[in-house]
């Protein structure tokens, strides 16, 4: 039997990290948040690469001075500097009960979905997910940046609405405003 392994990352995106772990130099990025819709530039110590369903860097983002995982389909550029990589001794994540793991300090968010939004529950960890009577769900969940829900809110449409907190409720519903009149449509 043969074992054929694929990585996403185009243009040698991996290999880059992969050398700058192996021979301890920073790295720097330029990288898509798609929560922020927004390319920044970014000097990091990589500490690790894995895969979770996507390729992933785990590495020390001098931007943010914090430990940040970076999707490697997401680098837009990358380029091994001179310098060290130095990140803190920091003990790896265990991404055994997956990649995104919110904190209990983590700000709630209530979004409620109906039936075509039930796929919500099985991509977001959540706190819990109550059935409503239309055949939806009321999921709260927790997030350390709650605006970045305002994304899913957009691609619910129709079938889901943030309702808490409300100015995040009413940051979206303005968001949706913004896009349909792009489309010459009211709300």
């Amino acid at each position: 039997s043969r074992l054929s392994v694929t990585f996403e990352s185009e243009g040698g995106v991996f290999a880059d990290v992969d050398r700058a772990i192996a021979e301890r130099r920073r790295l720097w990025l330029r990288y898509y948040s798609p929560a922020r819709d927004e390319l920044t530039e970014r000097e990091v110590d990589p500490i690790r690469l894995f895969a979770v369903g996507h390729t992933y860097m785990e590495g020390w983002c001098h931007l943010s001075e914090a430990r940040r995982t970076f999707r490697l389909d997401r680098v837009a550029e990358i380029r091994l500097l001179d310098e060290r990589a130095e990140p803190p001794a920091i003990e790896p994540r265990d991404l055994s009960v997956g990649l995104v793991q919110p904190s209990a300090e983590d700000p709630e968010v209530v979004v409620e979905v109906g039936p075509g939004g039930r796929w919500v529950a099985e991509y977001y960890p959540h706190d819990s997910a109550e059935e409503l009577t239309d055949g939806g769900l009321r999921i709260t969940l927790r997030t350390p940046d709650p605006g970045s829900l305002r994304r899913l809110a957009l691609r619910l449409g129709r079938e889901g609405r943030i309702t808490a907190p409300a100015e995040l409720a009413d940051s979206a519903r303005s968001a949706a405003r913004e896009a349909l009149a792009g489309y010459g449509e009211q709300v």
